[in-house]
């Protein structure tokens, strides 16, 4: 812009003598014409007239130098452009000294960004391990060690587990009977004469307990007010004649309970006589536990034979069954045991297929493990009854 304020006024110096020096020619001589440049004079042009064309023709040369200088102002401009873009084609960055990024402006904003401060802080904690550095207070919480003591454990030599007292119970199979159950039993007793409670309540409770202690006590059961499988077994029998209406459902009840039976009492002989000769350990035969099914077969087998009376094979072994074995076993010189040892269970399966055909194969495969050993302490017989007369082999 100066450069060509400067060309400007230098142009008007040199064109303004011009012009005067054209004014004072024409002035002097009318008759002639003056061509300068940009102008023609004529000799019959007024004063007015020369003088408007020396201003037209100072202003086009003005002007048209104003265009000439803004080109090469503009080529100039581009030239040092050029040159502060690449020095020998390298780029060439130019930056504010003062740190500003806008550059050439180079003007410092100040913002509301506060640069934070990194402080190297070291910790300090508490020697005892509170973590409320400083007052390293420890609160001691209701959380209690528990210290574990080596304690020798005193035990019964009975296997009971209440050391030091050591009592130990009998374990018995027994009826956990359901309320309409235990009303069964309730009036089975009522009807017996030991349960005296107005009504069959269905709770197995002292009253009811009482009750099975008396009928056990008059029966010759130990007694311990539960219904195990003695207790049941003699239900079972007095039912259809102290209590008929109820003798159907009395037989039904707890149809798994083993009948073997706790009574205490000393063992009896055939008569009924107690202190008769007990069973010693090496007396005793091989026999073993039978199922309800295999109970059956025995009972149908001797129901047969006529040595059980009861009405039907119930699968229950108790005193029935068992009385029912010591009849068989009598009337074929076995040593009278109730139980179903080794030459029991031989003579069953001798004279199932003609006393009990549809059973045989039944009692055929009982026990097919039991040793069949004779303990018969009768001497040898024989044929003809005679006692004393040797058997050969």
């Amino acid at each position: 812009m100066k450069l060509r304020i400067l060309v400007l006024v230098g142009i008007l110096a040199i064109s303004l003598p011009m012009v005067l020096f054209a004014q004072s020619t024409t002035s002097t001589s009318t008759t002639s014409s003056v061509v300068s440049g940009c102008m023609t004079i004529s000799s019959g042009d007024t004063e007015v007239q020369t003088l408007t064309k020396q201003l037209t023709c100072v202003f086009n040369l003005t002007e048209s130098l104003s265009v000439k200088l803004k080109n090469l102002e503009e080529k100039l401009n581009t030239l040092e452009i050029k040159k502060d873009i690449t020095v020998d084609n390298v780029p060439v960055v130019k930056k504010c000294s003062n740190g500003a990024i806008d550059y050439p402006a180079c003007v410092i904003i100040k913002d509301s960004t506060i640069d934070t401060e990194i402080i190297d802080v070291k910790v300090k904690k508490c020697s005892n391990g509170a973590i409320d550095y400083p007052a390293c207070v420890i609160i001691k919480d209701s959380t209690i060690d528990t210290e574990i003591i080596d304690v020798k454990v005193k035990k019964c030599s009975n296997g009971a587990t209440n050391y030091p007292t050591c009592t130990t119970k009998v374990a018995v199979d027994v009826c956990k009977s359901t309320i309409a159950e235990t009303k069964v039993i309730q009036t089975f007793l009522k009807a017996e004469g030991s349960f005296t409670y107005p009504t069959a309540t269905g709770n197995y409770g002292n009253i009811t307990t009482d009750a099975v202690k008396k009928f056990q006590t008059k029966e010759g059961i130990t007694s311990t007010g539960l219904i195990d499988g003695d207790t049941l077994q003699k239900m079972k029998v007095l039912a259809p004649s102290i209590a008929p209406s109820i003798s159907k459902s009395v037989e039904i009840l707890c149809p798994t309970l083993p009948i073997i039976s706790i009574n205490t009492k000393p063992l009896t002989d055939n008569n009924g006589d107690t202190d008769a000769k007990s069973i010693t350990n090496k007396d005793k035969p091989s026999a073993r536990k039978f199922t309800i099914a295999e109970t059956k077969v025995i009972q149908t087998f001797l129901k047969a034979e006529g040595s059980f009376t009861y009405p039907t094979a119930t699968g229950n072994y108790g005193n029935i069954t068992t009385d029912a074995v010591k009849k068989f076993q009598t009337k074929e010189g076995i040593t009278s045991t109730g139980l179903i040892d080794g030459d029991t269970l031989q003579k069953m399966k001798v004279l199932a297929p003609s006393i009990a055909p549809s059973i045989s194969k039944s009692v055929e495969i009982l026990c097919p493990t039991l040793p069949i050993i004779s303990i018969n302490t009768k001497p040898p017989t024989a044929d003809n009854g005679d006692v004393g007369i040797p058997v050969s082999n």
